[in-house]
C-alpha cells in the first residue's frame, strides 16, 4: 500500500471512529455525552480541513464554491425533506399536528441552525455550517493569499466567536443556517488545512510519541474534570466555547489522539475494514442517525441498540442503495457517481 493510500485510509478509520463518538454522543448517555462534544464536532472540521484543496485562480475559485454548494446543499435539501416527512408522519400518526402551526414550523425548519423545531434535526446544523466554512476559507485562501494575514483574520474570528458565546448566554441569537458557528469551526478546519501544508515537516518528527503523549494528556483532562480539578464544557452547535486557550487546546490533543488509535487500527484487519467502512458513509450516518434514534426509542429504550442501529441501517442503505443508483447518488450525496463521491467525502 503506497503512503498516500494508507493516508487515505488513515483519514476513513479517524472519520469512522468519529461519527461512532456522535452516534454514541447522541444516545442519551449524559456520562459520555460532555467529553464526545469536547472533539467529536472539531474532528470533523480538522479532517476537512486536511482533505481542502485549495484553487489558484478566481475561476477556478467559482468552480469550487459551485461544487462546495451543490455538494453539500442538494443532500442537505434531500435529507431536509425527508426527515420533515417522516416527523410530520409521527405527528399525524399520534394526532399531535397543529395545522395553524404549520407555517411557523416550516420557516423554523427552513432557517435551520438553532431554528429547528425538533431534536429530528439535531445535526443538520453541521451542513450549513461546513458549506460557510469552506467558503470562507476558499475566499481566504484565494482572495488574500498571505497566510500570515489569513492566520491572523481567523483568530480575529476565533475571538469574535468567543465574545458572541458569552452574550449568548444572557441573549437569544438566532442566526440563521448556523452561520455564526463558522466563526469559530473555520479556526478548526484552517489548523487542518495548514498541517496538511506542513506534512513533510511533520513527518521528520516522533509522531507516535508525540501521539502517545497527547492520549496520555486525554485521559488526564478527563479524570481532572470528573474530580473537579478543571471544568470543560464545549458544544459548537450550542455556542458554548467559553475559554480562548482550552477551546483550541483540548480538540487538538484529542484528535491527535484518535490520530494514533486510527494508526494502530489500520494494522489490524477487521478494525481497518470496520472503521473504514463506517468513515466512507459518516456523512449519511450523521443525517439519519437521530431520526433512527428517535423511531427506536418509541418502541425499545436501549442505548446499545440505538448506537448499533444508528450506525449500520443508514450504512447498509448507502452502500446496497443510495450508492449504486445514479439518481440517488446525485440526490443523497451530492455527485453523479459512487466514485467521485469516494472522493470527495466531506464528512
Amino acid at each position: 500500500m503506497t503512503q498516500t493510500k494508507q493516508r487515505s485510509m488513515v483519514i476513513d478509520i479517524i472519520k469512522g471512529i468519529a461519527i461512532i463518538l456522535v452516534v454514541a454522543g447522541h444516545s442519551g448517555n449524559p456520562d459520555i455525552n460532555k467529553y464526545f462534544y469536547w472533539f467529536h464536532m472539531p474532528i470533523f472540521f480538522l479532517v476537512s480541513g486536511y482533505l481542502f484543496k485549495s484553487s489558484n485562480s478566481l475561476s477556478s475559485l467559482k468552480d469550487q464554491l459551485r461544487k462546495i454548494v451543490s455538494k453539500l446543499l442538494i443532500p442537505y435539501f434531500t435529507f431536509l425533506t425527508i426527515i420533515t416527512a417522516i416527523r410530520y408522519l409521527y405527528l399525524v400518526s399520534n394526532s399531535e399536528i397543529n395545522i395553524s402551526q404549520i407555517p411557523k414550523d416550516a420557516a423554523l425548519t427552513f432557517f435551520g441552525g438553532t431554528f429547528f423545531p425538533s431534536q429530528y434535526y439535531v445535526v443538520m446544523w453541521f451542513i450549513t455550517c461546513m458549506i460557510f466554512t469552506q467558503v470562507i476559507f476558499a475566499l481566504f485562501l484565494t482572495l488574500i493569499k498571505n497566510r500570515i494575514t489569513i492566520g491572523v483574520l481567523i483568530f480575529v474570528m476565533y475571538l469574535i466567536a468567543h465574545i458572541e458565546s458569552t452574550i449568548s448566554m444572557t441573549h437569544k441569537l438566532y442566526i440563521p443556517w448556523a452561520a455564526d458557528v463558522a466563526l469559530i469551526s473555520v479556526f478548526y478546519f484552517a489548523i487542518g488545512y495548514f498541517v496538511k501544508t506542513r506534512i513533510d515537516y511533520i513527518k521528520t518528527l516522533p509522531v507516535k510519541l508525540f501521539g502517545v503523549i497527547t492520549l496520555l494528556l486525554s485521559v488526564i483532562l478527563v479524570v481532572a474534570d470528573r474530580y473537579q480539578y478543571i471544568s470543560y464544557n464545549l458544544d459548537l452547535r450550542g455556542r458554548t466555547y467559553n475559554h480562548i486557550f482550552l477551546d483550541f487546546l483540548i480538540p487538538v490533543i484529542f484528535t491527535t489522539s484518535i490520530l494514533l488509535l486510527g494508526s494502530i487500527s489500520a494494522n489490524i484487519p477487521i478494525l481497518r475494514t470496520i472503521l473504514s467502512e463506517f468513515g466512507k458513509t459518516s456523512l449519511i450516518i450523521m443525517y439519519l442517525h437521530v431520526p433512527i434514534k428517535l423511531i427506536i426509542e418509541n418502541f425499545y429504550h436501549s442505548n446499545s441498540v440505538v448506537i448499533t442501529l444508528g450506525l449500520l441501517i443508514p450504512y447498509v442503505l448507502s452502500k446496497v442503495f443510495l450508492e449504486r443508483v445514479p439518481s440517488m447518488s446525485f440526490l443523497f450525496l451530492g455527485v453523479q457517481s459512487v466514485s467521485i463521491y469516494r472522493k470527495n467525502k466531506v464528512a
